[in-house]
């Protein structure tokens, strides 16, 4: 597991707002009944429970981190393309952006910040005769959200366009006679090295190869584009491969690392291969290891 997964938050965000008067009930007996040791903590603790504005920033916040969390998850992910984590991506930081700003992107009044339904109950009900303490209350969750905006903002792939270009490596696309996209608009084309004019040629004559009657595919073309290249690289007429070249090609656009979860792999298997105990065997190859980093 690499040292650079970072511990779910959300659900102890969730569980603590969830049982909040439980554990203010069970630190108020600890304060009381405890060890000599754990009183002053469990003092401490149920003072901070006790304090309706933390219970606030709970409300506050749970649902912001929770959010987070489903969108770090999909960029841990293996299988998720690329142009739909860049999506997702968007999406989120438009979402945040509308709670803080206008569509001229000024920032909007405190009393037009979207805070949430709950929270706003909440506060009404625990902070209704201090407005004082809620307008501070409502000004550090606002300066919350400009931060998350910028931090998110700061996070938007520059190159967008060529993620969304991927979706032209699909099956449905590339094999498709109607809008079909010329060779040029594929991306990544720098990744043709000096095979370029093969896969251009290769690019036309795989729209009109009967792909539905050869064996490969068992009578029923892939979705998955990776599925479909590995195919279409491993097809052989006549003792040799005649859309390989396109194949490699589009196969090394789609294994480009666009998440999380392929860098921290990459660096779980270098920092396994740098112990001592790893060194120390005397196994002559580590096929596994091998082929992660020939990929």
């Amino acid at each position: 597991m690499s040292e650079t997964r970072w511990l779910v938050r959300g659900k102890i965000i969730y569980n603590i707002l969830v049982n909040w008067e439980e554990l203010k009930a069970y630190f108020n007996i600890a304060k009381i009944q405890g060890g000599q040791d754990v009183r002053y903590k469990a003092r401490m603790l149920w003072e901070m429970l006790s304090d309706g504005t933390n219970y606030l920033y709970f409300v506050f916040a749970s649902p912001i981190v929770t959010e987070f969390e489903r969108l770090n998850a999909l960029f841990q992910s293996t299988n998720c393309k690329p142009s739909h984590l860049c999506h997702e991506l968007e999406i989120h930081c438009t979402s945040l952006t509308r709670r803080v700003y206008d569509e001229n992107g000024f920032p909007v009044p405190l009393e037009k910040v979207d805070f949430g339904a709950k929270f706003i109950s909440e506060s009404e009900r625990i902070l209704a005769n201090e407005k004082e303490q809620l307008q501070k209350l409502q000004d550090r969750c606002q300066e919350m959200m400009f931060t998350l905006v910028q931090q998110v903002k700061m996070r938007l792939p520059r190159s967008r366009e060529l993620y969304d270009g991927l979706k032209k490596l699909s099956p449905s696309v590339v094999l498709t006679h109607t809008n079909r996209p010329p060779y040029t608009d594929l991306p990544f084309l720098h990744l043709q090295g000096q095979a370029a004019e093969a896969c251009e040629n290769q690019y036309r004559r795989i729209l009109y190869h009967p792909w539905i009657e050869e064996g490969i595919f068992d009578g029923k073309i892939p979705d998955d584009p990776e599925v479909f290249w590995s195919k279409i690289k491993s097809y052989e007429s006549e003792g040799s491969k005649p859309y390989s070249d396109l194949a490699c090609f589009a196969l090394s656009c789609l294994t480009t690392p666009v998440s999380n979860a392929f860098v921290e792999r990459i660096f779980s298997h270098a920092n396994a291969i740098k112990t001592k105990k790893f060194n120390n065997t005397e196994t002559k190859s580590h096929p596994e290891t091998e082929k992660a980093f020939r990929r």
